[in-house]
Parts: C-alpha cells; sequence; structure tokens
C-alpha cells in the first residue's frame, strides 16, 4: 500500500502533459515557500554576520580565548596543566589579568571605577589602539589609561593629570575607630583616554598588572584569568581548539570565547535574532494559505479519482495520506530550492560581497555568516505547517465528499 501511495503521488507530481490551471497554482505554492525559505536563510545569516561586527566591535581587545578559574577568584601561571595546556602552535602569544574594583579621586571628585590590569607591552598588540580617544596608550608603572566615562566624569583637564586609586586591604578587618588605615592609596597619572561602543570599557582604568597586584596584595604569577590570542590561521577552528583546551585543562577552570566573555551583549543579539526569526514564521504561516489552496484545488480536480480509489477498495485513511502527502511534498521541495538558494546566495555574498551598502563614503559588504542551526528550525517550521495546511483540507473534504455521487 505504501508503493501505491508513492506511486500516485509521483503521478500527481510529475504527469506530463497536464498543465491545467490547478497545476499553476501549485507552482505558485512551490515558488512561494522558496523564495520566504530562501529569504529567511540570507536574513538569519546576515543577521549572524551582524552579530559577529557588534560583538568584534563593542570588545575589539578581547583575547580570542580566557581562561577563567571555575571556582574562586585567581589562576596561577605556574600551574603545570596550565603551562602543558599553552605549549601549541596555534597560540601567538598569551597576556595574564588581573580584574578589581576600586575609586578614583582627583581634585575631590569621587568615583567608583572597573580596573583591569595588564602585562607590559600589552596596549601595542592588540585593538586598543582602534579605541585611542586622546593622550597615548600605557599601562606601565604609574601610568595608566581610562575610558572616556571615567574621563569626564573626573573633569581631567589634560592627559597627565594624577589620579589616586583606593582600595580596601584584602587582608585587612576594618577598624570602625581607624577606617583610612584598611585602604591602600596609590597615585596614577593618565597618560591616554579610549571610547568604545561597550559601556563597560568606558568606566574601566587599564593599569600596570604588576601595579595592581601590588595593591590587592597577590603574588607575582597570581592573575584573574589568562587570556590567549591565536594565531590568524587558526582563527577559523576557534571552537575546536576551545574544546581541546578545555578537555585538557579539566572542568578546574573555563574556557570562553569572545562572545561568552560579553554575555549580556550575545543574550541581547540572539534575542533579536529569534524576534526575527518569529515576524520570518509569520510570513511562512500566511504562505501556508497558498498551500491550503492548491490542496483544496487538488483534492477537487482529483474527485473522480478519489471515487474509484474508494471503489477499488483502498481505505479513507489511505485515500487521505495520498493527497496529504502531495501537498506536502509541494511544499517540502520549495523548502529544499529555498534552502540550497540560500546557501548559493550566502556563499557567493561570501566570496565577492556583492551585496553592498553604505558607511561614510566606504561601501562595505553585508556581512553573512551561515549556521547549519539555522536551517534545520526553517526547515521543521516549514514542514509543520505545511503538514497543517494539507490535512485540513483532505480531512474534510475527503469525509464529506465520499459520500457523494462523483461528477459525470
Amino acid at each position: 500500500m505504501n508503493q501505491f501511495r508513492s506511486f500516485i503521488i509521483r503521478r500527481y507530481l510529475f504527469s506530463k502533459g497536464r498543465l491545467r490551471a490547478v497545476h499553476w497554482v501549485s507552482l505558485v505554492a512551490t515558488v512561494a515557500i522558496a523564495v520566504i525559505v530562501t529569504a529567511s536563510v540570507v536574513v538569519l545569516s546576515v543577521f549572524n554576520g551582524y552579530g559577529d561586527i557588534l560583538i568584534d566591535g563593542s570588545s575589539p581587545f578581547d583575547a580570542d580565548l580566557l581562561i577563567k578559574p571555575s571556582k574562586g577568584q585567581f589562576v596561577s601561571l605556574e600551574d603545570e596543566s596550565i603551562k602543558k595546556s599553552l605549549e601549541h602552535d596555534a597560540i601567538a602569544w598569551i597576556a595574564p589579568f588581573v580584574y578589581g574594583e576600586g575609586m578614583l579621586t582627583s581634585k575631590g571628585t569621587f568615583l567608583p571605577a572597573k580596573l583591569i590590569g595588564v602585562p607590559y607591552g600589552y596596549t601595542e598588540q592588540n585593538g586598543l589602539k582602534k579605541l585611542l580617544y586622546k593622550g597615548s596608550l600605557k599601562a606601565e608603572g604609574t601610568a595608566t589609561t581610562l575610558g572616556s566615562e571615567l574621563y569626564m566624569a573626573l573633569a581631567l583637564p589634560e592627559e597627565g593629570d594624577t589620579l589616586t586609586l583606593v582600595l580596601p586591604h584584602r587582608t585587612r578587618k576594618i577598624n570602625p575607630l581607624l577606617p583610612y588605615a584598611s585602604l591602600i592609596n596609590r597615585d596614577l597619572h593618565v597618560a591616554g583616554v579610549i571610547h568604545s561602543n561597550n559601556e563597560r570599557y568606558n568606566h574601566t582604568l587599564f593599569l600596570s598588572i604588576d601595579t595592581l597586584r601590588a595593591c590587592l596584595q597577590l603574588s607575582p604569577n597570581t592573575s584573574s584569568a589568562i587570556g590567549i590570542y591565536l594565531r590568524t590561521a587558526y582563527l577559523p577552528r576557534i571552537k575546536s581548539f576551545q574544546k581541546e583546551l578545555q578537555t585538557k585543562l579539566g572542568k578546574e577552570y573555563t574556557i570562553q570565547n569572545r562572545h561568552q566573555q560579553q554575555p549580556e551583549l550575545t543574550k541581547l543579539v540572539s534575542i533579536e535574532k529569534w524576534f526575527t526569526y518569529c515576524i520570518l514564521a509569520f510570513i511562512m504561516f500566511l504562505a501556508g494559505f497558498n498551500v491550503i489552496c492548491s490542496s483544496t484545488l487538488i483534492l477537487i480536480e482529483k474527485r473522480r479519482d478519489r471515487f474509484l480509489f474508494h471503489a477499488l477498495g483502498v481505505s479513507s485513511s489511505t485515500i487521505r495520506k495520498i493527497f496529504i502527502g502531495h501537498s506536502l511534498a509541494i511544499s517540502l521541495i520549495g523548502a529544499a530550492i529555498g534552502i540550497i538558494l540560500g546557501i548559493l546566495l550566502c556563499l557567493l555574498q561570501q566570496q565577492f560581497g556583492f551585496a553592498t551598502f553604505s558607511i561614510g563614503s566606504n561601501e562595505v559588504a553585508y556581512p553573512v555568516k551561515l549556521f547549519a542551526s539555522d536551517l534545520l528550525p526553517i526547515f521543521a517550521l516549514v514542514s509543520l505547517l505545511s503538514f497543517i495546511a494539507a490535512w485540513l483540507p483532505a480531512r474534510l473534504l475527503i469525509k464529506s465528499h465520499l459520500s457523494v455521487a462523483p461528477l459525470s
């Protein structure tokens, strides 16, 4: 019976010389599904590209991978498992970081700030230069680089002005009678100012890692995290390298990529992406009415065939499955064509960048990043909507018409 059903469906789909109106309606339904699926693949892929640009643009100096302790606050560079894991050709260089929070004061103004201690030469080796607002990038000795929001809030008129960093003693309890004795004061001067699209860094003070370690009473090899910067050739394989590194280090450490280092921004991009997917799903739902129309016309045109099948002893459920399968095949063919066209357009855009937009006087190609995980929900949604659109008319019309005499 399955072979019979498949044979009839193929005959209905590919019969020659039967270009009636119903076949044109079926063709329109197939094309409509194909166009919408193609648009969905392209839109979601462009959205993925924009997401990467947004995250990279807001944190151009974040490490490609970041090693952080799963428990506790600090990690040691002397840890043997870390030493062995970092002996890899994919790694261009590493940078330990120390994170903290403190109070900045200048000319009677007090302001809380995030602190990042960076190693010597760090400001010269990453994307921090792109964010330079004024002055020069330095984080050595008492020289610091300040976020733009801190700079304006402290009302520092010129680079080189001094400010004081105030931190509590990490190992001392605060004496209520002498609270100031439990505080560490360190005089610093501002060498440069950066401005980022990420507000977190605009409220951050970058200073020497040795200076911050001394303020926090940490040993020379103790860090809050270790940044890993990969060679360009290995960047396309960053996910596999991240998994490999995580396997070597075990559960004691967490390895974060750039997206995971920006959880709030990544979550925002993800929400916007799936909101876009919901809009596309609604458009697919509207396209489902084409399938309903096509299914209804096919059922009406093949009314004689239904009575013939019934007279030959074919059950009502099998007849229903034939017409559901035919309508579903129309939609799935359209979905398959749409996915193939969408993938092809994305690959062409990645290779040639024929679709562009203007930024000032520059023409920039639309960013595209194709994920296989985007294709499955699209195909699943089309399949579900198509099945419902095929099942409704088949169930209603076949049930009502089998008891009626066929048209002569």
